[in-house]
């Protein structure tokens, strides 16, 4: 832009030139503008960082930071600040979201952080120079990578939505898929000693601790568990004796899965959701695989499998074909309401023979609804146990129902109960309850195999089931009361 002399010009002239000038002004502004988006759009996009990064929101609440982006795959590093947690819940979160729409959020760094958390104020995330990947909140710490010292150089969002933090030589130090929240994604190996546990149902970015999915390596199978009384168990879970930690309520062998190798125990090393959900052996060949639905092969496809607040194992298949594209269900371990372990709440009773029928019906005798207007919350007794032993102390009997804990699965001919079981008749089931100071409840089965069963529940109790088959008189419920 050359040099304007106006002395010289007429005032027509200078108008002319006055315009011409602030019209190349206006024209540098625009490129200015452009470049320095297209600065920050690279900035945004870019799927490393070194040591030293820090990204930090304002403290205004609901800030969203995009700290990196996956090369080529619809996957974003964001730090949040989202008001209005809970109380013992964090309000800053670092999450990596799948952003192809509606987004899905896929992990969250500090999902088991409860407890760890500070009253408000910025959110900061920082691969710090010695290599610790911390989460703070107005200079505390809330969650970190406990990478301090151990070589780390970058920080790396893969294709695969893996967040790993390298050497470098690009090796592995840390990496989100060892540290699953409650999400699956392609391609993410789940292998044996990992947990995914089901998100708080009033807050999606930490765990309630009660719902967790875990590879069982006996039965080479992924199961789903339920822990009532003790939220957050991560200790050892026994092949048979479900008795204390955590129960079983569902295994992907029982379900829409294929056997697809000769079945031998403790080989499962791990679960890979691809295509399908798929157990593998220590030779990584398949076991158990329970195939996606992918009916548009040729459009855009992408998966992930979510263990759902209420305990639901599902898995969800994007098809991005014409008049196709979106989230779809493609398989749920648990397809009726009478299914989930806590349905309709402690003691409340799920009914139906047909899974469109299923509704919770209410109470047993001697207990009454938590609210009468959503049986889905429970029940509670009318007169509160202060002991499991003495007197005053009974047993509510209960025809024809069941609980979904103390389910049998079928594996090559042989029954295997989730729950230890002793083979009794009716009268002495009732008895080994009433005498076991332990003992909330007792459900006893005639079954033709093996036998007449009796199945003690050491710990609250929730829903119970109505039978679908078979006389009333085959199974019944003895629940300890008083009287």
């Amino acid at each position: 832009m050359g040099f304007i002399n106006l002395g010289m010009a007429t005032p027509t002239r200078r108008l002319e030139l006055i315009c011409m000038f602030l019209m190349q002004v206006a024209y540098v502004l625009t490129i200015a503008q452009l470049l320095l988006s297209k600065e920050i759009q690279l900035v945004t996009a870019q799927n490393t960082a070194k040591l030293g990064s820090t990204w930090s929101t304002l403290g205004h609440g609901q800030q969203v930071v995009t700290a990196l982006i996956s090369a080529s795959n619809p996957y974003r590093l964001n730090l949040q600040e989202v008001p209005g947690a809970p109380v013992g819940r964090p309000q800053c979160y670092a999450t990596i979201n799948f952003e192809n729409p509606p987004p899905v959020q896929v992990w969250v760094a500090n999902y088991l952080s409860n407890g760890i958390y500070s009253a408000g104020g910025i959110c900061s995330l920082k691969l710090g120079l010695d290599g610790n990947l911390v989460l703070s909140q107005s200079g505390s710490a809330i969650w970190s990578s406990q990478t301090a010292n151990k070589g780390v150089q970058s920080i790396q969002l893969l294709n695969s939505g893996n967040l790993v933090l390298l050497t470098s030589a690009q090796a592995i130090v840390w990496q989100s898929f060892d540290h699953p929240s409650d999400t699956l994604v392609s391609g993410q190996k789940f292998p044996l000693g990992s947990i995914l546990f089901a998100a708080d149902p009033n807050w999606p970015y930490s765990s309630a601790g009660i719902y967790s999915a875990r590879v069982q390596e006996y039965s080479n199978d992924l199961s789903l568990f339920v822990d009532f009384d003790h939220p957050g168990y991560t200790g050892p879970i026994p092949d048979y004796n479900q008795s204390f930690g955590s129960d079983r309520y569902w295994t992907l062998g029982t379900e829409y899965a294929e056997i697809v190798n000769s079945w031998t125990p403790y080989q499962a090393r791990y679960v890979e959701l691809n295509d399908g959900l798929t157990v593998f052996n220590q030779n990584g060949a398949p076991v158990i695989h329970a195939p996606s639905n992918n009916l548009n092969p040729d459009n855009f496809f992408a998966e992930y499998a979510r263990l759902e607040p209420d305990g639901n194992l599902i898995t969800y298949v994007f098809l991005g074909g014409p008049g196709s594209a979106g989230w779809q269900v493609n398989f749920q371990a648990l397809s009726s309401l009478c299914e989930h372990p806590n349905a309709c709440g402690p003691y409340g009773i799920c009914i139906g023979n047909s899974a469109a029928a299923q509704k919770c019906a209410g109470c047993p005798v001697n207990f009454k609804p938590v609210e009468p207007s959503d049986l889905s919350q429970g029940c509670t007794p009318v007169k509160h146990l202060s002991s499991l032993c003495g007197p005053a102390v009974n047993l509510l009997e209960l025809d024809g129902v069941t609980y979904s804990l103390f389910q049998n699965f079928y594996w090559f001919g042989e029954l295997i109960p989730t729950y230890p079981s002793l083979l009794v008749s009716k009268a002495q089931c009732r008895a080994a309850c009433l005498d076991d100071c332990a003992c909330t409840a007792a459900f006893w089965y005639n079954a033709t195999f093996p036998g007449q069963e009796c199945f003690k529940l050491h710990g609250s109790v929730h829903t119970i089931q109505n039978t679908v088959t078979g006389p009333a008189g085959y199974h019944t419920a003895f629940i300890k009361i008083i009287t």
